[in-house]
Protein backbone atom coordinates (compact mmCIF):
# COMPACT_ATOMS: atom_id res chain seq x y z
CA UNK A 1 0.00 0.00 0.00
CA UNK A 2 3.05 2.21 -0.11
CA UNK A 3 4.45 2.01 -3.40
CA UNK A 4 2.24 1.29 -6.25
CA UNK A 5 2.90 0.78 -10.41
CA UNK A 6 0.24 0.82 -13.46
CA UNK A 7 0.98 -0.93 -16.51
CA UNK A 8 -0.77 -0.50 -19.39
CA UNK A 9 -0.95 -3.64 -21.80
CA UNK A 10 -3.39 -3.95 -24.64
CA UNK A 11 -6.63 -5.55 -23.21
CA UNK A 12 -5.98 -4.28 -19.97
CA UNK A 13 -3.28 -3.08 -17.10
CA UNK A 14 -0.98 -4.39 -14.11
CA UNK A 15 -1.10 -2.97 -11.12
CA UNK A 16 1.34 -3.37 -8.52
CA UNK A 17 1.82 -2.55 -4.93
CA UNK A 18 4.24 -3.22 -2.11
CA UNK A 19 2.93 -3.02 1.26
CA UNK A 20 5.30 -1.25 4.35
CA UNK A 21 3.43 -2.48 7.17
CA UNK A 22 4.65 -3.04 11.03
CA UNK A 23 5.88 -6.64 11.31
CA UNK A 24 4.17 -6.91 14.79
CA UNK A 25 0.65 -6.36 12.80
CA UNK A 26 -1.10 -9.82 11.83
CA UNK A 27 -0.20 -10.90 8.00
CA UNK A 28 -2.86 -10.19 5.28
CA UNK A 29 -4.76 -13.49 4.35
CA UNK A 30 -3.99 -14.34 0.92
CA UNK A 31 -6.12 -13.05 -2.20
CA UNK A 32 -9.18 -14.77 -2.54
CA UNK A 33 -13.11 -13.76 -3.16
CA UNK A 34 -15.08 -12.26 -0.51
CA UNK A 35 -18.46 -11.18 -1.11
CA UNK A 36 -18.93 -7.18 -0.05
CA UNK A 37 -22.48 -5.99 0.09
CA UNK A 38 -23.89 -8.60 -2.45
CA UNK A 39 -20.70 -8.30 -4.78
CA UNK A 40 -17.78 -11.01 -5.05
CA UNK A 41 -14.41 -9.00 -4.96
CA UNK A 42 -10.46 -10.21 -5.57
CA UNK A 43 -8.45 -9.01 -2.69
CA UNK A 44 -5.87 -9.82 0.28
CA UNK A 45 -7.89 -9.73 3.57
CA UNK A 46 -6.97 -7.11 6.35
CA UNK A 47 -7.59 -9.19 9.34
CA UNK A 48 -7.35 -5.92 11.37
CA UNK A 49 -9.84 -3.73 9.77
CA UNK A 50 -11.49 -6.91 7.57
CA UNK A 51 -10.59 -4.57 4.35
CA UNK A 52 -7.51 -4.45 1.75
CA UNK A 53 -5.45 -1.89 -0.17
CA UNK A 54 -5.82 -3.48 -3.43
CA UNK A 55 -9.12 -5.36 -4.97
CA UNK A 56 -10.77 -6.12 -8.18
CA UNK A 57 -13.96 -6.83 -9.56
CA UNK A 58 -15.29 -7.91 -12.95
CA UNK A 59 -15.04 -4.42 -14.29
CA UNK A 60 -12.40 -2.27 -12.15
CA UNK A 61 -9.35 -2.67 -10.48
CA UNK A 62 -8.53 -0.48 -7.08
CA UNK A 63 -4.93 0.34 -4.96
CA UNK A 64 -4.73 2.18 -2.05
CA UNK A 65 -2.21 3.57 -0.43
CA UNK A 66 -1.67 5.50 2.71
CA UNK A 67 -0.87 9.82 2.76
CA UNK A 68 -2.30 12.13 0.28
CA UNK A 69 0.34 15.22 -0.68
CA UNK A 70 2.27 15.46 2.27
CA UNK A 71 2.43 13.80 5.88
CA UNK A 72 -0.04 14.11 7.89
CA UNK A 73 -0.32 13.55 12.22
CA UNK A 74 -2.41 10.69 12.73
CA UNK A 75 -5.59 12.14 14.87
CA UNK A 76 -7.42 8.98 16.06
CA UNK A 77 -10.34 7.81 16.25
CA UNK A 78 -11.12 7.12 12.94
CA UNK A 79 -14.73 6.59 11.55
CA UNK A 80 -13.44 3.04 9.96
CA UNK A 81 -9.67 1.26 8.44
CA UNK A 82 -8.96 3.08 5.09
CA UNK A 83 -8.89 -0.54 4.07
CA UNK A 84 -12.71 -0.18 3.43
CA UNK A 85 -12.25 2.14 1.20
CA UNK A 86 -11.49 -0.02 -1.88
CA UNK A 87 -14.58 -2.32 -1.31
CA UNK A 88 -16.84 0.46 -0.82
CA UNK A 89 -15.26 2.52 -4.55
CA UNK A 90 -16.06 -0.92 -6.14
CA UNK A 91 -19.36 -0.73 -4.48
CA UNK A 92 -20.23 2.36 -6.93
CA UNK A 93 -20.11 2.11 -10.83
CA UNK A 94 -17.21 5.08 -11.20
CA UNK A 95 -15.34 6.87 -9.23
CA UNK A 96 -17.25 10.44 -9.38
CA UNK A 97 -20.17 8.33 -8.19
CA UNK A 98 -18.31 7.08 -5.14
CA UNK A 99 -16.82 10.64 -4.30
CA UNK A 100 -20.25 12.31 -4.72
CA UNK A 101 -22.47 9.74 -2.51
CA UNK A 102 -19.81 8.44 -0.05
CA UNK A 103 -18.72 10.80 3.03
CA UNK A 104 -15.28 10.47 4.12
CA UNK A 105 -15.67 12.55 6.60
CA UNK A 106 -13.61 11.09 9.59
CA UNK A 107 -11.08 8.49 7.61
CA UNK A 108 -7.30 8.84 7.82
CA UNK A 109 -6.04 10.51 4.29
CA UNK A 110 -5.45 8.35 1.68
CA UNK A 111 -5.02 8.21 -1.99
CA UNK A 112 -6.59 5.57 -4.45
CA UNK A 113 -5.94 4.58 -7.91
CA UNK A 114 -8.81 3.17 -10.18
CA UNK A 115 -8.78 1.79 -13.12
CA UNK A 116 -11.38 0.47 -15.60
CA UNK A 117 -11.27 -0.05 -19.12
CA UNK A 118 -9.69 3.13 -20.91
CA UNK A 119 -10.01 5.12 -17.44
CA UNK A 120 -7.04 5.70 -15.03
CA UNK A 121 -8.27 7.77 -12.25
CA UNK A 122 -6.87 9.25 -8.71
CA UNK A 123 -8.84 10.45 -6.05
CA UNK A 124 -6.27 11.74 -2.83
CA UNK A 125 -8.71 12.39 0.37
CA UNK A 126 -6.12 15.06 2.56
CA UNK A 127 -8.76 14.84 5.31
CA UNK A 128 -10.53 18.07 4.62
CA UNK A 129 -11.88 17.54 0.85
CA UNK A 130 -11.60 14.64 -2.28
CA UNK A 131 -9.41 15.68 -5.02
CA UNK A 132 -9.69 13.79 -8.30
CA UNK A 133 -7.09 13.63 -11.10
CA UNK A 134 -7.55 11.67 -14.25
CA UNK A 135 -4.70 10.01 -15.42
CA UNK A 136 -3.36 8.75 -19.09
CA UNK A 137 -4.25 5.24 -18.81
CA UNK A 138 -1.72 4.29 -22.47
CA UNK A 139 0.85 5.55 -19.96
CA UNK A 140 3.07 4.18 -16.56
CA UNK A 141 2.80 5.52 -13.77
CA UNK A 142 4.25 5.38 -10.34
CA UNK A 143 2.82 6.66 -7.00
CA UNK A 144 4.37 6.23 -3.46
CA UNK A 145 3.03 7.34 0.02
CA UNK A 146 3.63 10.56 1.39
CA UNK A 147 3.19 9.41 5.18
CA UNK A 148 6.39 7.24 4.50
CA UNK A 149 7.94 8.82 2.04
CA UNK A 150 9.56 12.57 1.59
CA UNK A 151 8.99 14.93 -1.26
CA UNK A 152 12.45 13.99 -2.54
CA UNK A 153 11.96 10.09 -2.06
CA UNK A 154 9.16 10.10 -3.92
CA UNK A 155 10.97 11.66 -6.68
CA UNK A 156 13.66 9.59 -6.74
CA UNK A 157 11.19 6.66 -7.12
CA UNK A 158 10.18 8.49 -10.25
CA UNK A 159 13.46 8.76 -11.47
CA UNK A 160 14.27 5.10 -10.46
CA UNK A 161 10.88 3.98 -12.22
CA UNK A 162 11.18 5.98 -15.67
CA UNK A 163 15.16 4.31 -15.84
CA UNK A 164 14.09 0.70 -15.86
CA UNK A 165 11.55 1.53 -18.05
CA UNK A 166 14.26 3.29 -20.57
CA UNK A 167 15.81 -0.94 -20.24
CA UNK A 168 12.78 -1.78 -22.61
CA UNK A 169 11.44 -4.17 -19.77
CA UNK A 170 8.41 -6.51 -20.99
CA UNK A 171 4.81 -5.42 -19.39
CA UNK A 172 4.87 -9.00 -17.25
CA UNK A 173 3.86 -10.09 -13.76
CA UNK A 174 7.52 -11.19 -13.24
CA UNK A 175 8.91 -8.14 -14.76
CA UNK A 176 7.03 -5.57 -12.96
CA UNK A 177 7.16 -7.50 -9.76
CA UNK A 178 11.38 -7.73 -9.91
CA UNK A 179 11.28 -4.05 -10.17
CA UNK A 180 9.41 -3.94 -6.98
CA UNK A 181 11.46 -6.20 -5.53
CA UNK A 182 15.14 -5.20 -6.56
CA UNK A 183 16.70 -4.61 -3.23
CA UNK A 184 19.18 -1.55 -2.16
CA UNK A 185 21.74 -0.55 0.81
CA UNK A 186 18.74 1.88 1.63
CA UNK A 187 16.79 0.48 4.37
CA UNK A 188 14.87 3.10 5.41
CA UNK A 189 14.01 4.34 1.53
CA UNK A 190 14.85 1.81 -0.75
CA UNK A 191 12.18 -0.35 -2.53
CA UNK A 192 12.61 -2.42 0.32
CA UNK A 193 12.25 -0.95 3.34
CA UNK A 194 13.44 -2.52 6.85
CA UNK A 195 13.22 0.36 9.29
CA UNK A 196 14.96 0.01 12.74
CA UNK A 197 11.16 1.14 13.81
CA UNK A 198 9.66 -2.40 12.71
CA UNK A 199 8.33 -0.84 9.35
CA UNK A 200 9.26 -3.11 6.81
CA UNK A 201 7.89 -4.05 3.21
CA UNK A 202 6.11 -6.93 4.17
CA UNK A 203 4.43 -8.03 0.70
CA UNK A 204 3.92 -7.47 -2.90
CA UNK A 205 1.09 -7.72 -4.71
CA UNK A 206 0.39 -7.46 -8.89
CA UNK A 207 -2.91 -7.57 -10.23
CA UNK A 208 -3.54 -8.02 -14.24
CA UNK A 209 -6.74 -6.85 -14.72
CA UNK A 210 -7.66 -7.92 -18.87
CA UNK A 211 -10.55 -7.13 -20.45
CA UNK A 212 -13.47 -10.02 -20.72
CA UNK A 213 -11.10 -12.60 -18.87
CA UNK A 214 -10.08 -13.58 -15.65
CA UNK A 215 -8.22 -11.29 -13.31
CA UNK A 216 -5.11 -12.40 -12.28
CA UNK A 217 -3.28 -11.85 -8.62
CA UNK A 218 0.05 -12.88 -8.17
CA UNK A 219 0.50 -12.21 -4.30
CA UNK A 220 4.47 -12.85 -2.35
CA UNK A 221 4.67 -12.71 1.15
CA UNK A 222 8.02 -11.29 1.96
CA UNK A 223 8.12 -12.64 5.24
CA UNK A 224 7.41 -16.27 4.89
CA UNK A 225 8.51 -16.25 1.11
CA UNK A 226 5.02 -17.93 0.35
CA UNK A 227 4.23 -16.83 -3.07
CA UNK A 228 0.39 -17.71 -4.34
CA UNK A 229 -1.53 -16.62 -7.20
CA UNK A 230 -5.35 -16.62 -7.44
CA UNK A 231 -7.58 -16.25 -10.40
CA UNK A 232 -10.77 -14.27 -10.45
CA UNK A 233 -13.45 -15.74 -13.59
CA UNK A 234 -15.24 -13.01 -15.42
Amino acid sequence: MCTVTYLPLSDGCLITSNRDEALARDRAEFPAAHDYKGQALLFPKDPRGQGSWIASNHASSVCLFNGAFEAHVPSPPYRHSRGLIPLEVLSHSTLDEFVASYSLEGIEPFSIVVYRPGVLQELKWDGQQPHVFNHDAGQPHIWASATLYNKEVRAQRQRDFEAWLRTGPAFTQAAIVGFHTQGSEDRDNGLLIARDSGLQTVSVTSMKHTHGAPTQMHYQDLVTQEHRTQTFEA
